[in-house]
């Protein structure tokens, strides 16, 4: 059965291996250069600072999904004070892909935006599964292409009076 709670810093001690078999299929694709291969990897190391920074920073939420206790995704939701709340991290083992685990967590951010105001996330470019996911719960892609990172993001926003529909 699935279980969405808060998550607790005590929940993410290894949460580096969790997202990097999470993430090394969505993240891969044939043409890659050594500098996109190695900037994907590295960013299962920014997961730890950045899910124990979500746990002790009032202005964001991390939660946990879990399948029978064992973890099957989590979720970074920041500047939840802002104009434009952010989905930062929303990560489901490869292993509960098609088991409610995305749905349930973002259906709980969801529940923390007020209506009337957007969200926004970014993409891996090349996500195609992940464009999908996110695009049936009102994400449309904005045309802007992040480079904070190698590899390039998509940019992609929301506004939340629609997500009485999608719950």
């Amino acid at each position: 059965m699935l279980e969405i709670r808060e998550g607790q810093r005590g929940d993410f001690d290894d949460i580096d291996a969790f997202v990097s078999d999470a993430i090394s299929e969505a993240f891969h694709k044939p043409g890659l250069t050594r500098d996109e291969i190695r900037s994907n990897k590295h960013i299962a190391q920014l997961a730890y600072p950045s899910l124990i920074e979500a746990t002790e920073n009032a202005d964001r939420r991390v939660y946990i999904a879990k399948i029978d206790d064992q973890l099957a995704g989590f979720v970074v939701l920041k500047d939840l004070k802002a104009e434009i709340p952010e989905i930062d991290w929303l990560i489901v083992d490869r292993n509960f892909h098609g088991k409610g685990v995305a749905q349930g967590l973002m259906n709980k951010v969801l529940s923390l935006v007020a209506d009337g105001k957007k969200l926004k996330l970014e993409v891996i470019q090349y996500n195609e599964r992940a464009k999908a996911f996110y695009r049936k719960y009102g994400f449309i892609d904005t045309g802007i292409i992040s480079r904070k990172l190698i590899t390039p993001r998509i940019s992609m926003v929301r506004h939340t009076l629609l997500k009485k529909q999608f719950m």
